[in-house]
C-alpha cells in the first residue's frame, strides 16, 4: 500500500526498518524528512481535511507557539468526542493533554533531542511535549480541526497497567527533576498521591546511591500517605493500604508503621 502511494505522488517516500519502538520510528522519520514542520500520524488514525492548514496557520504567525493540535473524535470500537484540557504547562507535567498528532517545527524537535527511545512502553509523546515546552513557548488546541482517533478493544496504551504507569512517570520525573522537586517538597501544596509515589520510585530506581535525596523523597511520600489515612480507622487504613499495594503504588515495608 505504501509503495503504491509512492508511485502516485513522488513527495511520498517509503522506508522499511526493524521495529525498535514508536520513538525510534518517529525519530527516524523526522530525520529523513526535509520539511520544516512535522505532524506524526498513526497508521489507523485520520485527519480532518483542513487539519494541517488550521494548525500551520498558527505556527506561521506565532513564534511562541511550539505545537498546535486539534480536538479528537473517536471512531471504531467507541465513538464520541475525547475531552482534552486546554494547555497549561504546570498541568502538563502532571497529566498529558496533547495527543500525538500535534504539528510542530522540526527545529524544536531538534532542540528537545527528539523522542526518548528508552520509552518503548508508552508515554513517549507526553515526555516529548515536556522536553519541548519546558524552556518556553506554549501549545495551542484549536476547535476548528479534528483528529479522528481509531478506538480499539486492545491497544498499547490500554495495556499500561498501574504498575507500569508509575514506572513510566517515575522515569519522566527522573529525567526532568527541576520541574518536579519544587512541587513535591512543598508540603503545603496538595499533590496527587500517585505522583508522590512516582517521584519516590524514580529516586529509588535511578538515584538510590543518593541516600539524602532518597530519604527526602520517602519522607514526602509517607507524609502524603499519612495525610490521606489520618481520617480512617485502623481496619479502613489496612484495607486501603493493601489495595494500594496490589495496585503497585505502595512499598510493602511502609505498611506496618502506616497502620498505627
Amino acid at each position: 500500500m505504501a509503495k503504491k502511494c509512492c508511485s502516485k505522488d513522488r513527495r511520498i517516500k517509503y522506508f522499511k526498518k526493524v521495529n525498535k519502538g514508536v520513538s525510534n520510528a518517529r525519530n527516524f522519520a523526522v530525520k529523513k524528512s526535509i520539511a520544516d514542520y512535522i505532524l506524526p500520524l498513526d497508521a489507523d488514525d485520520k485527519l480532518q481535511t483542513n487539519y494541517i492548514e488550521k494548525c500551520l496557520e498558527i505556527l506561521l504567525n506565532d513564534d511562541k507557539a511550539k505545537v498546535v493540535y486539534g480536538i479528537v473524535e473517536n471512531f471504531g470500537a467507541s465513538s464520541g468526542a475525547l475531552k482534552l484540557a486546554n494547555f497549561d504547562f504546570d498541568y502538563l507535567i502532571f497529566s498529558n493533554m496533547i495527543h500525538c498528532s500535534g504539528l510542530f517545527r522540526k527545529k524544536d524537535w531538534e532542540k528537545a533531542q527528539g523522542y526518548d527511545e528508552k520509552m518503548v512502553e508508552g508515554y513517549e509523546d507526553w515526555e516529548f511535549w515536556v522536553s519541548m515546552l519546558k524552556h518556553g513557548g506554549y501549545a495551542k488546541k484549536i476547535d476548528t480541526a479534528c483528529l479522528y482517533y481509531r478506538s480499539k478493544p486492545l491497544s498499547r496504551m490500554k495495556g499500561i497497567d498501574s504498575k507500569k504507569r508509575y514506572k513510566l512517570i517515575a522515569y519522566i520525573m527522573h529525567k526532568h527533576p527541576e520541574l518536579y522537586s519544587k512541587f513535591l517538597f512543598n508540603y503545603s501544596k496538595e499533590l496527587n498521591i500517585n505522583f508522590s509515589y512516582s517521584y519516590y520510585l524514580g529516586i529509588k530506581m535511578y538515584q538510590k546511591e543518593d541516600l539524602i535525596q532518597l530519604q527526602k523523597a520517602k519522607e514526602q511520600y509517607v507524609y502524603r500517605l499519612n495525610e490521606i489515612l489520618k481520617e480512617y480507622t485502623y481496619f479502613q487504613r489496612k484495607k486501603i493500604l493493601f489495595y494500594w499495594y496490589r495496585k503497585g503504588k505502595l512499598n510493602l515495608s511502609f505498611i506496618n508503621f502506616l497502620l498505627y
